[in-house]
């Protein structure tokens, strides 16, 4: 604050002492913040108080000392003159002296100050902490000030209430020289903290010079008890060769264990650095660590560990490391080592070693060669082993060696596979699915390539279902794939699959406009040829709601845009339920849209599918045309605004109200739309219907927002008139109505019982029928 204008009001007597800021900060209290001693002075001989009054208990020595000012004596020798309690505590415990001592600035010549006005020492805030705590806490506390406070009698084994003293905080920071001090003074080497921690195993994680402070003063490198392990477990992690060396000289165990962690030891450590250097592993073997120990959780051994150094791989096995130890999921070290992507040099020096490449693990059922197929230089080295004796050896999913190299784009792999001579690339899973047809539907190019060269005859392989390689890669949206395997044989591409679709209805189904118009330019493509419930490519691709697809499929000479499906699903009905207006608009304009008639399974017109939609403007559309009604009722009862208020179209409820329609209309079960927002608890919805005057099941649907303990609901249809009945619906009638087939009268579909589905097999089924099986149900 500025000294002459608060010096004039003061002058003038005008001042409100007792004023305070936002902050709660008194007129004294800015001045000893901004370390003015002048303005201290003239406000105390005004009659500024200088006891706390804050919420925080801040007194104005508090403030003072923790001013941006360097010399700040001069403000705070004024305020300890004018009565300022020296050990005055704040809302969290601090005097001012621990105010002071969290700065990092702090001045011998102001702390001697606070002891010679009688600044208690040792007194600890709300976590415990003395003034010696908080001078620790930093990186770089002062080194006179730490004497300071030892020379005044500071408790310097005194802990916080986590148990950490200052010689812990001195240890975490690597300050050798702070921790010699301390420890000359009195410090116990082997304190404990709350949990059990001593300092050293915070100063293994640092320096050699701290470490050998410690020791120096009979520091327990073997410390037990605690939840972190010893201090040569964070020597190995954290690379610290001297350090390690220290504590191995020591006396450290090198055998201890992590507490958290049995089994896991220093060696466990050394070896799972990212670049470990082998001169830990062989210092810790040379003094007693256990090349085979293993944790007990995992089973890992340090072998394991060690896969991304082939010089460490090399020392251990050397040292006599077992070459197929198995953890936990009877993963072996050259499983691990195929799996993380190491080098080759590493796999090498395992099968030189012996290890087993047949081996399979608990997850999978993979065997070394299988996780070998993960590299192109993996894999050659795995398959010259003499014990790689089954070239096509299956995992749980019945997967072979080279299914894994085909899906994981290892071209390297599949070569060296193939050029074992006994692979079969035919070979299947249940579903029928071979490496070649993976590859295809993953658009890998080169590994198809390798295949059909190999076996050309594979190019009419078939999955279960009759899925050709062209399905797959139509389906799936590989037009390179597709090309290659159009130039090798192009015999099969009116093949139809289970569902009679054709690889060129697989890419409009899946939407691929670049591979529609690829095989568009052929002439051996039927491009109006009917596949299941009689769709055509054209009624397939307007499910994906692509619009330049769908627009170059109407532009084909001889397009039938009246053709409807088996159900009666025409391009009119499904542009309404996919939200189309332009080609609802178009096709209005043909002359060929069935505003007016209905599907023939369910009986649902095109304005039903418009209010499932949510798209106002098609239902705008709709309502606009003559002979449409707006309360048409489909088989099961739903008029419109019963649909659209089932699916939760709000856009399409509220359309629909505008147009005035009827609004208490029950379905084949009696059940309102008023009902049916109710159970589904959608207020917008019951607002907007009680807004149009809907009353019929008003008490009915309060019956159901009591159920579903809907409190805003409860209180909507309360104010609407709603009545609570005093007997309620009986408890199986609730339970029938909060089911969803029972409300909405939809039937659950059928389980599929397929057995081509995997985990890298897509579906056969999905897209436009799946949906009509919705629509129609």
């Amino acid at each position: 604050m500025r000294r002459s204008a608060a010096m004039m009001l003061l002058e003038n007597g005008n001042v409100d002492m007792t004023a305070r800021t936002n902050s709660d900060l008194s007129f004294l209290d800015l001045a000893a913040q901004s370390g003015d001693y002048e303005l201290v002075r003239s406000l105390l001989e005004h009659g500024a108080g200088i006891q706390p009054e804050a919420a925080s208990k801040q007194t104005p020595l508090h403030l003072a000392l923790m001013a941006e000012k360097q010399d700040k004596a001069y403000a705070i020798v004024g305020l300890l003159e004018e009565g300022c309690d020296v050990n005055a505590r704040d809302d969290h415990g601090c005097t001012p002296l621990h105010a002071y001592l969290s700065l990092h600035e702090g001045k011998e010549n102001i702390v001697q100050l606070f002891f010679s006005r009688g600044a208690d020492i040792d007194v600890q805030d709300n976590d415990g902490d003395t003034v010696l705590n908080c001078l620790t806490e930093f990186k770089q506390p002062s080194e006179l000030i730490l004497r300071l406070l030892l020379k005044n009698g500071a408790d310097l084994n005194l802990g916080n209430y986590e148990g950490v003293t200052p010689l812990h905080n001195l240890a975490r920071s690597g300050l050798a020289s702070h921790v010699r001090i301390i420890l000359e003074a009195g410090a116990n080497s082997m304190a404990r903290d709350k949990h059990n921690r001593q300092p050293i195993q915070y100063a293994a994680k640092t320096n050699e010079a701290t470490v050998r402070a410690l020791l120096d003063f009979e520091a327990d490198v073997n410390v037990t008890g605690s939840d972190w392990p010893s201090p040569i477990v964070y020597a190995s992690s954290e690379a610290n060769l001297q350090v390690l060396r220290i504590l191995l000289d020591g006396g450290v165990d090198a055998r201890s264990e992590d507490p958290e962690n049995p089994g896991w030891t220093a060696l466990h450590a050394a070896c799972k650095r990212v670049n470990p250097d082998p001169a830990f592993a062989e210092l810790l073997i040379v003094h007693g660590a256990d090349v085979n120990i293993a944790t007990t959780v995992s089973k890992t051994t340090p072998l394991h560990n060690a896969v991304n150094s082939a010089a460490v791989v090399q020392l251990l096995l050397k040292m006599g490391a077992c070459v197929d130890a198995r953890d936990s999921e009877n993963k072996t070290p050259l499983m691990c080592a195929c799996e993380t992507v190491a080098s080759a040099q590493v796999v090498e020096i395992l099968i030189d070693a012996g290890a087993d490449p047949m081996i399979k693990d608990k997850t999978y059922g993979a065997t070394g060669l299988h996780y070998s197929c993960f590299s192109d230089d993996f894999a050659p080295v795995v398959i010259a082993s003499s014990k790689c004796v089954e070239i096509d050896v299956r995992d749980k999913s019945e997967s072979t060696p080279l299914m894994w190299a085909s899906w994981s784009a290892h071209p390297g792999a599949v070569k060296e596979l193939l050029k074992a001579g006994s692979v079969d690339t035919c070979v299947t899973k249940a579903g029928g699915i071979n490496a070649f047809l993976y590859a295809v539907m993953d658009g890998y190019v080169e590994v198809v390539k390798l295949l059909l060269v190999h076996n050309p005859g594979i190019i009419t392989a078939v999955d279960k279902r009759k899925n050709t390689a062209l399905h797959f890669a139509c389906r799936e949206g590989r037009l390179d794939v597709l090309k290659l395997l159009l130039d090798t044989d192009a015999s099969n591409i009116g093949a139809v699959n289970s569902k009679s679709y054709t690889a060129f209805d697989e890419a409009a189904k899946g939407g691929h406009t670049d591979i529609v118009a690829f095989m568009l330019a052929r002439d051996d493509v039927d491009p109006h040829h009917r596949s299941v419930r009689d769709s055509t490519p054209l009624l397939l691709a307007v499910y994906t709601g692509k619009k330049d697809l769908i627009e170059m499929l109407i532009n084909v000479e001889g397009t039938d845009l009246a053709h409807g499906s088996t159900g009666g699903m025409t391009l009119f009905k499904m542009a309404a339920f996919m939200g189309l207006a332009s080609l609802c608009r178009t096709l209005i304009e043909k002359g060929v849209a069935d505003c007016t008639i209905p599907s023939k399974t369910g009986g649902f017109y095109p304005l039903r599918y418009a209010a499932d939609s949510g798209d106002v403007e098609v239902i705008e559309l709709l309502l606009s045309q003559p002979g449409v009604d707006k309360n048409v009722v489909s088989m099961n009862g739903y008029t419109p605004l019963c649909d659209a208020v089932k699916m939760g179209r709000e856009k399409s409820v509220e359309t629909l109200l505008a147009h005035n329609v009827e609004v208490d209309t029950p379905d084949n079960r009696g059940r309102t739309p008023l009902l049916i927002a109710s159970q589904k608890s959608n207020q917008n919805v019951v607002k907007a219907l009680l807004g149009a005057g809907a009353k019929a099941g008003l008490n009915d649907a309060l019956s159901i927002a009591l159920t579903n303990r809907d409190e805003g609901l409860v209180q909507l249809l309360k104010n609407a008139g709603a009545i609570e009945k005093d007997e309620g619906f009986g408890i199986e009638e609730l339970m029938k109505m909060a089911t969803l087939g029972d409300v909405f009268g939809i039937e659950a579909p059928e389980t599929d019982t397929g057995d081509t589905a995997t985990a890298k097999e897509p579906q056969a089924i999905s897209g436009a029928e799946c949906v009509e099986e919705d629509l129609t149900s």
